[in-house]
């Protein structure tokens, strides 16, 4: 009877450990090591957002396509993202306005250069990595799905909303872990008015389990209406990226603008040396 006993006692606890659900932390260090294992990546991303103008109150439309590439180059990310992006409702008479964006990091240095239809010319911004970052809202290590640090990129959704592990999903074929993010009230207040419109009730990513990607990505109003979506096709790991993608010259006639000799502000910023 006794042996009966320990039996069921064995079977119940080995139950209770398998039953308990895998915190938020403990699913975003396993997609970090999975990213871990990422030398290079290649990927195609899809954005479609229906909002409203904040200054109209007209219904708005923006889609973005966007190419990246990553590499591994001993443990520095190189990264290069092409990002054109529509907008449509945002200008009198419902004209279009299309913008291209490319930001390539070559290991030490960042360029940002845009165009857009209302510039004469290309702007070109050349600025030290922890400057973009900061532009980036702090998230470190690169920008774009996939690009950044699986930690760094939670770590400053955190900061804005909560995080709940829904579980296991799929998207584009592929085995995901699925987080939703509900903005907290004490944050949504900060921001200015324009920000808050455009502020999800609910944010629902699907991270592949495989590589710590970002694959699908849906927003929904507080009504439950999606509002926003993302989606990456065409992804590639560990194929071989060619190095030379990731340099840089800026176009002839370009605005450049060279922001290297700048810091961020904020707890970034480099602080003085307290005197002996």
């Amino acid at each position: 009877m006794r042996k009966v006993m320990l039996g069921v006692l064995a079977a119940v606890s080995a139950w209770g450990l398998c039953a308990r659900a895998e915190t938020v932390d403990e699913a975003v260090d396993r997609l970090a090591k999975a990213a871990e294992a990422v030398k290079d990546l290649t990927a195609k991303s899809d954005m479609v957002m229906n909002a409203t103008n904040p200054m109209t109150k007209a219904p708005m439309k923006i889609t973005a396509a966007m190419d990246m590439q990553m590499l591994n180059d001993a443990g520095t990310r190189l990264f290069r993202t092409a990002n054109q992006m529509t907008q449509e409702g945002a200008l009198p008479g419902g004209a279009k306005m299309q913008i291209t964006t490319l930001v390539v990091f070559d290991g030490q240095i960042a360029w940002v250069e845009s165009k857009n239809p209302m510039l004469p010319q290309p702007i070109v911004v050349k600025m030290k990595m922890e400057t973009l970052s900061r532009m980036q809202g702090g998230v470190k290590g690169g920008m774009g799905l996939g690009i950044q640090d699986v930690k760094q990129a939670v770590a400053q959704l955190k900061q804005m909303f909560d995080l709940k592990l829904l579980g296991a999903g799929t998207a584009m074929g592929r085995p995901t872990t699925r987080i939703e993010a509900i903005p907290k009230p004490e944050a949504i207040e900060k921001l200015p008015e324009i920000a808050r419109t455009m502020m999800p009730a609910r944010l629902v990513t699907d991270y592949d389990d495989a590589t710590g990607t970002p694959l699908l990505m849906k927003a929904y109003d507080a009504a439950g209406k999606e509002t926003m979506s993302t989606t990456v096709a065409d992804l590639k790991v560990n194929a071989g990226v060619d190095k030379a993608l990731f340099t840089y010259t800026p176009p002839e006639g370009a605005n450049v603008q060279d922001m290297t000799g700048k810091v961020p502000a904020g707890p970034d910023a480099p602080q003085p040396t307290p005197e002996k």
